[in-house]
């Protein structure tokens, strides 16, 4: 209580204790929100690589399967890039132990966390396996032996293809809510989505696929049923059924058709992938140099347990 003294032992105990426990909630939170943002910018820099290193290519009409013909080391080739012009610092990594590294392969940068076209298995009980705090992710979410899990909350994951194909395989947990997929989608401030998103969707008994804009839906939802192969009906069943509860491997090809972007949605039921929607023209495409897919989940747990992006082919 207060006196002329001031404030009691007890009272001064208190607040330290409130203060404590403030801080408790809140450091988590700002632990992710600062490796959120060197991540994201971890991935800009490498989007940044292949923009200017592709600029190289064509500005100083390089010919043949490599373009950095005289650099040995990965650092070397960032340094050409720089001795010629096209950057003015050497970026490094935010995050420890990690790099850009150059495939020579694809011709493309990558960051080492995330190997070009390795999948990515999900999990805790294997020092090879991706756990949620390794990618850019928002609101809540978790690892156990064999999944990520989220019933509430976005996470995303490099996608630097212009055409590709995402395989990945997830499970509802209970008869509310859903998850989804991400493709076509860049993001702002490290975690506000724009593209669209693929929802396997309990409340409607339907896969939709959504428009977002600056992390929010918008626009209304395409129902893949209209468009639906002969397929549909016999694999989608209605609410209630089992179906909607078990584990389910997706697959989206994003690739271009004249000059149309267009999107495959497939299934796989037993070993083979059944096609239910066949070139749905995107109505708005993404012309941003990044690319991102992940996952969405909402009002009930979702169990995410792996996800690989290769090139169309």
């Amino acid at each position: 209580m207060l006196n002329n003294e001031g404030f009691s032992l007890v009272e001064l105990f208190a607040v330290m204790i409130i203060l404590a426990l403030l801080l408790s909630f809140s450091l988590p939170k700002i632990s992710n929100t600062i490796k959120n943002a060197k991540l994201f910018a971890d991935i800009e820099n490498v989007e940044i690589l292949n923009t200017i290193t592709e600029r190289y290519k064509l500005e100083s009409e390089l010919r043949g399967n490599e373009i950095f013909i005289g650099s040995d080391t990965d650092l070397e080739k960032i340094e050409e890039l720089k001795n010629e012009n096209y950057l003015s610092i050497i970026p490094k990594p935010q995050l420890t132990d990690n790099e850009f590294l150059w495939n020579s392969y694809y011709q493309k940068w990558y960051y080492s966390l995330y190997p070009l076209n390795s999948p990515y298995i999900f999990g805790n009980n294997e020092n090879d396996k991706y756990q949620h705090s390794d990618f850019v992710y928002t609101n809540s979410w978790d690892t156990n032996e064999e999944s990520i899990i989220s019933n509430y909350g976005r996470l995303f994951i490099p996608a630097n293809y212009e055409e590709y194909s995402i395989t990945a395989t997830a499970r509802l947990s209970d008869y509310s809510g859903g998850y989804g997929v991400f493709f076509e989608t860049y993001l702002e401030n490290s975690t506000d989505d724009t593209g669209y998103i693929l929802q396997f969707d309990y409340v409607f008994a339907e896969l939709i696929i959504r428009r977002r804009e600056n992390g929010s839906e918008g626009g209304q939802p395409h129902y893949i049923s209209p468009n639906k192969t002969t397929e549909y009906d016999n694999i989608i069943p209605p609410q209630g059924d089992p179906w909607w509860i078990g584990t389910h491997t997706f697959k989206l090809e994003v690739f271009n058709d004249g000059d149309t972007k267009v999107l495959n949605v497939y299934i796989k039921e037993d070993s083979d992938f059944i096609l239910l929607l066949n070139k749905w023209e995107i109505p708005l495409a993404n012309n941003q140099n990044e690319n991102y897919t992940g996952f969405r989940a909402w009002s009930d747990t979702s169990y995410f347990y792996d996800l690989q992006i290769t090139p169309y082919q």
